[in-house]
């Protein structure tokens, strides 16, 4: 199907929208549909200041919100909608936590574990899980407060009693008079240590801001700790005489071991003395033999001490570790794409190996196999001849006609690539063998994509045709996505005179020598 130059421009188009809308989505992260989710509940005494969308959170993160509150037997079921790709367990309890003083209430779940074991299953749909005791809320405890304002009015009362008289009035102001004399004696002490004092009260608010950090960022690890040391506290009580009683036997035992080996044991001790009497007469020896050495005496002391052979052998060692860091620097990748030809309908396919020995450049060699005249190249031909012995009659005609066919072959034929690639920030430039002529290229890797959105352009296949210089020229744009796939579009051929030009799109997929090693060695995946 013959398509026209409108036609042409307007599915490119579409064809680039869509690659820009889908690139703009996952940039984004936009998402169009909403997340699976499951259902779980839990009871709590009171359920004051949660509602219907409250956040529900697991290690400070959103992982679902409260779908409904129902009363039942006296206490509030909270049903919560979990994002499904986040697992509750059984042991896992749930609590309801204020944000701030204002009352503002979120659930959290946390498990009681911080190892998970790997034979427990998340829970089912509709699973109830457990609770802790829900926090004291600010009606309850504006409450207290007030009973322990009348408290102080009681106190207070009582020290009018008790202070009322003229002797309780003497004494206060004695003790006033004293407070006042400390005072002044803590202004000149302060004064004449301010400099001290500052920076003991810097020091101080330094470490009360580190205390403070400690404890907000390691509160749940403190709380953790201390159910720990009681569950220790609870086990060792337990387990106390059991254990005292073996200590016993222990003792008795190791008693009864003694009395019978008495002598055993005095003998070791006496060659224990002769070996720590021959480790010393061997210590003495290598003493005598590194002094030497530090002097400079013999052959080892004068390789030791000449600072000619330790530069020699520094700069043997540095070589070697340049070449074992260039070889672990060289990087290998492969890449394997088909591009379809509009024009044609004809296809390019080509097997790509990337040698890198070091981020600045690369080196590429690969085989192609293309159709006929791909990059102004030509295939095989044949040429027939055919003769007229009976032209139409007139002066103007000779008696016979000649005339020759050339056909061109149509299958595809094969070609080689060699190139060198400079890479230069976000640039990349390259020379060398393209589809068995000579070429250039230039990619540029657009911005913020991890080197993902490719526009590329090549020209090669430089033929002399009437004395002018015609290139072969194709320009398009690369995606790669999922680490390995990508898709390309472009236009090919795009200066030709002879109307060769042709949309083309393709696709194909790459790997790192991280998966030929998996592919070809059978090692971890990357």
């Amino acid at each position: 199907m013959k398509l026209n130059k409108e036609t042409k421009v307007g599915l490119f188009t579409v064809a680039i929208l869509l690659i820009l809308v889908f690139f703009s989505m996952k940039v984004g992260k936009i998402n169009l549909f909403k997340p699976p989710t499951y259902i779980i509940s839990a009871y709590f005494a009171s359920a004051n200041g949660i509602s219907i969308g409250t956040n529900v959170e697991m290690a400070g993160i959103k992982v679902g919100t409260v779908k409904k509150i129902k009363l039942e037997n006296g206490q509030a079921r909270v049903y919560m909608e979990i994002n499904s790709k986040y697992k509750i367990y059984p042991d896992y309890t749930a609590s309801i936590r204020s944000m701030s003083l204002l009352g503002e209430s979120y659930i959290s779940i946390s498990p009681a574990n911080t190892i998970q074991a790997l034979s427990s299953k998340p829970v089912p749909e509709n699973e109830i899980i457990k609770s802790y005791k829900s926090p004291e809320n600010m009606s309850s405890l504006i409450l207290k407060f007030a009973k322990t304002a009348d408290n102080l009015d009681a106190v207070t009362k009582s020290l009018k009693k008790s202070i009322g008289t003229k002797t309780g009035e003497h004494k206060i102001k004695a003790i006033l008079a004293n407070i006042a004399e400390l005072s002044d004696n803590l202004n000149r002490l302060v004064y004449l240590n301010q400099k001290n004092f500052n920076v003991i009260m810097t020091n101080f608010a330094g470490f009360s801001r580190n205390i403070n950090g400690l404890t907000v960022e390691n509160d749940r690890a403190l709380t953790k700790t201390i159910h720990n040391f009681k569950a220790i506290s609870d086990n060792l009580r337990q387990e106390l005489p059991s254990i005292t009683d073996n200590i016993k036997i222990v003792s008795a035992n190791l008693s009864d071991i003694l009395t019978k080996n008495k002598s055993n044991i005095n003998r070791s001790l006496l060659h224990i003395r002769k070996d720590t009497k021959q480790l010393q007469l061997s210590l003495n020896q290598i003493y005598g033999i590194s002094s030497k050495i530090n002097k400079g005496r013999g052959t080892l002391g004068k390789l030791v001490n000449r600072s000619s052979v330790y530069n020699n052998l520094n700069g043997s060692l540095k070589g070697i570790n340049n070449l074992v860091g260039g070889f672990n620097s060289f990087k290998v990748g492969m890449n394997i794409n088909s591009q379809y030809l509009d024009r044609s309908n004809g296809s390019v396919t080509e097997v790509n190996v990337r040698l890198q020995p070091s981020p600045g450049h690369y080196y590429v060699l690969g085989v192609d196999s293309t159709p006929v005249n791909y990059g102004n190249s030509y295939g095989e031909t044949q040429t027939t001849t055919y003769t007229t012995n009976n032209p139409p009659s007139g002066e103007f005609y000779p008696s016979s006609v000649t005339t020759n066919t050339t056909q061109y072959s149509n299958s595809n034929s094969l070609k080689f690539n060699a190139e060198i690639a400079k890479n230069f920030y976000n640039w990349t430039f390259l020379a060398g063998l393209m589809y068995s002529t000579g070429g250039v290229g230039v990619n540029y890797y657009v911005p913020y994509t991890n080197r993902n959105l490719k526009l590329y352009a090549r020209a090669f296949g430089f033929n002399s045709n009437n004395g002018s210089a015609e290139a072969y020229v194709n320009a398009g744009v690369s995606y790669t996505f999922l680490r390995h796939l990508f898709v390309d579009t472009g236009y090919d051929d795009i200066f030709s005179k002879n109307n060769n030009r042709s949309l083309f799109v393709g696709g194909g997929i790459k790997f790192t020598d991280k998966d030929l090693e998996y592919l070809i060695a059978g090692s971890k995946m990357p």
